[in-house]
């Protein structure tokens, strides 16, 4: 602008193309490049919810393990692949993150030189938990909603599904079997789980 040649002013319509109706339209002030980014992603956010009445995709941030020298860490970046950064960087293998339904927090399986662990990243601090579980095995964390965390652990030999209390302590059974039981993942509501098992001989959901 003339005012302030350091800023932009963008405006953004869609259109739809046999009505001609506008969908969206967006105004933005602009001011660096970080700023180009966040204004697509909350036009693309916007009108991805006037399309489909949900607008997730574009606001959410995606949580990968990423193999450096040694080790194994967490990363976090766009769906667009933007803004990668690293999230935790410990000594030993971050395996399985697993985001909270407010993805306010994220969860993950640690394999240190001695011990499995389990952390959760909180993205109100950018601090960590860790926390050791009975048993040598800690897999595939995963978030109950309405409930809170599970894991797979095997404190009675082979790995079974258990509940975490909200210190991290080991809560209750979910699955207990002689077979392994891992991967466990719920629907939207909290109210149908499954899970991986061994009981038939393979692995089988």
């Amino acid at each position: 602008t003339a005012e302030n040649p350091d800023r932009e002013q963008v405006e953004l319509r869609a259109f739809d193309a046999y009505t001609g109706r506008l969908i969206l339209g967006r105004g933005y002030v602009l001011r660096t490049t970080q700023h180009v980014e966040q204004a697509s992603q909350r036009f693309c956010a916007g009108l991805m919810q006037e399309l489909t009445g949900r607008s997730g995709f574009f606001t959410s941030e995606l949580a990968f393990v990423r193999k450096t020298d040694a080790d194994k860490d967490i990363y976090i970046c766009t769906p667009q692949g933007r803004s990668l950064r690293s999230l935790v960087d410990l000594d030993g293998y971050c395996l399985s993150p697993a985001w909270s339904a407010d993805g306010q927090q994220l969860a993950m399986s640690f394999v240190g030189q001695d011990r499995h662990e389990f952390v959760i990243w909180d993205r109100q601090n950018a601090s960590i938990r860790r926390t050791t579980l009975p048993g040598n095995t800690i897999i595939s964390p995963t978030f109950w909603p309405g409930q809170g965390w599970v894991v797979s652990v095997d404190p009675r030999k082979s790995p079974d599904i258990f509940t975490l209390n909200a210190d991290l302590s080991l809560g209750q059974p979910l699955v207990e079997h002689w077979a392994i039981d891992i991967s466990p993942h719920f629907d939207a509501q909290g109210e149908a789980m499954v899970f991986v098992s061994s009981r038939f001989g393979n692995p089988h959901i």
